[in-house]
């Protein structure tokens, strides 16, 4: 049997504001990475936030509902004050 490793890649996300609720999800404007090929898709989960000040890099779940030029569709818990400058990141295979 031939074993073969998958492929990741890194997706992220770029706020440019404070997120806020929308029905049972929560809209965070801003922007996704720099490669549309690259982009977060629906299914996709952000499990890491480096924070705008600095702070320690912090783990999260965050389930991509929608992705486009200018905001995301996330579901699940948000950490505490997420807002400009943050970026959310995560990871997925190269062929999902």
């Amino acid at each position: 049997m031939i074993v073969t490793e998958r492929e990741r890649v890194r997706i992220s996300f770029f706020l440019a504001g404070a997120p806020t609720a929308e029905d049972s999800a929560w809209h965070l404007p801003g922007e996704p990475g720099f490669q549309p090929e690259l982009w977060a898709r629906a299914g996709d989960v952000f499990d890491r936030c480096v924070r705008a000040d600095g702070a320690d890099e912090e783990r999260i779940a965050l389930r991509v509902l929608e992705i486009a030029e200018d905001h995301a569709i996330v579901s699940g818990d948000l950490p505490g004050s997420l807002g400009s400058g943050d970026i959310l990141s995560g990871e997925r295979d190269r062929s999902h």
